[in-house]
């Protein structure tokens, strides 16, 4: 049987690549790019809240003030970070330059096993105590601004959305009203038929409706089971004034329960019962919690200040609706349908007449 044990050329063949490993981690540098990063998105909020205001987003009007907080929290913190990295560093420095010295030593050993051995433990320690000890670093530095960068990547992860959303509906063919305005989209599938099958597209949420537009390219030629054209399907296929929504459910589905669903029961007057959508990248939770903040008008307080223009419309649209007409101008019939929040038409059950207003 020949002799296993790896030379003593080998072994420190593969000292010197883990003490290389150690002196470039040492370094700290993964921490200095993360520190850099909150840096440079918090350096670059500011610029992207104006921009989704300047498209016209009037919610969430929580975020100025956020935005200032984050970045007059980190402008008192990354000093300090800056510091403890730079006394790690040293001390790791420190650490380091024993277990090289101790390499030293080895290297000058060369092929005398005797005088090899010994040094071959100790700088294996020696490796082994610097990677305890960079962990540690890791950990300390890390914990004094863990907290801070996760609320900065979910403010950019917000400003993200709305920007996602505000290009939404600059593609889509939805015929939005005069005084509505977007709150929230997300990309979807209706279940239509209650099985999964259905069409993909976005669910719009704004402060009338709920919109679903169906948005998909689907395959209109074939070669062996092969897509070889193409066409994209966009269409608003589901409406509903935001009044008629009776009830949202969130839910968790799939392997893990990592899949986000909506289930929403509709009142009298709305084309559909009920509807499922399976959402794509996005909280059900916050789903059900936004439409409800809608449906209850408390979502208003998340406006911003409005300008004169947009205040006029909002009265006009309430004064619209406060004096919705109550019977049919065909037949004199009276709406059995209450007229609520999203809705500016109403068609006579008797007649057929559709009433707009």
């Amino acid at each position: 049987m020949s002799d296993q044990t790896p030379s003593v050329a080998d072994q420190v063949a593969s000292l010197e690549s883990d003490l290389s490993d150690v002196l470039e981690a040492a370094t700290l540098a993964d921490l200095k790019d993360r520190v850099e990063d909150v840096a440079t998105i918090i350096q670059q909020l500011p610029a992207s809240m104006e921009q989704v205001r300047d498209r016209g987003y009037l919610y969430k009007s929580y975020l100025e003030n956020k935005l200032e907080m984050l970045g007059k929290q980190w402008s008192e913190l990354k000093p300090k970070v800056d510091r403890e990295i730079n006394t790690q560093v040293a001390t790791l420095r420190r650490s380091l330059q024993t277990v090289e010295g101790e390499m030293t030593k080895l290297r000058a050993a060369g092929s005398n096993v005797a005088r090899a051995r010994p040094l071959i433990r100790t700088v294996e320690g020696g490796i082994k105590d610097l990677e305890s000890k960079i962990d540690a670093a890791q950990h300390a530095v890390s914990g004094m601004f863990d907290t801070l960068q996760s609320n900065v990547y979910q403010t950019r992860s917000q400003l993200q959305e709305v920007s996602w959303m505000l290009d939404q509906v600059d593609e889509s063919a939805v015929g939005w009203t005069p005084t509505e305005r977007p709150v929230a989209a997300v990309k979807a599938k209706w279940w239509r038929d209650g099985k999964k099958k259905g069409p993909d597209g976005v669910l719009y949420l704004t402060n009338e409706r709920l919109v679903f537009e169906q948005k998909e390219k689907v395959a209109t030629k074939k070669v062996l089971f092969l897509a070889t054209e193409k066409e994209t399907l966009q269409e608003a296929l589901f409406e509903v004034p935001i009044g008629l929504v009776d009830d949202v459910k969130a839910s968790h589905m799939g392997i893990g329960g990592h899949q986000d669903h909506l289930d929403l029961t509709f009142g009298s007057g709305a084309d559909y019962h009920i509807a499922h959508f399976h959402l794509d990248g996005q909280d059900c939770e916050m789903w059900q919690a936004t439409i409800n903040r809608v449906k209850s008008g408390e979502i208003e307080r998340e406006r911003i200040e409005l300008d004169e223009a947009e205040a006029a419309r909002l009265a006009e649209d309430a004064q619209t609706l406060a004096s919705a007409p109550t019977k049919c101008s065909t037949c004199g019939a009276t709406f059995t349908q209450q007229i609520t929040k999203g809705m500016h038409e109403v068609t006579c059950e008797y007649c057929g007449t559709v009433t707009r207003f």
